[in-house]
């Protein structure tokens, strides 16, 4: 009997082997900081560079 529905595995079973890219390991980062900061995901950032580093400023904050 065949399956009509394919390979029904979670999809962290397909792609176990995989390194995680720069970008999930900065977006696992921002989400630690946003966490450590008790920002909410909804809030707007700004990121620019100033001399020799990152600044993020929350907008949404600034506004209240």
């Amino acid at each position: 009997m065949s399956d009509m529905h394919g390979n029904l595995e979670p999809e962290e079973h397909v792609f176990r082997d995989e390194e995680p890219s720069d970008m999930y390991e900065d977006m696992a980062k921002l989400n630690m900081l946003y966490e450590e900061l008790c920002w909410d995901h909804d809030d707007i950032l700004q990121f620019c560079i100033e001399g020799d580093r990152i600044v993020i400023r929350n907008r949404t904050l600034e506004e209240d």
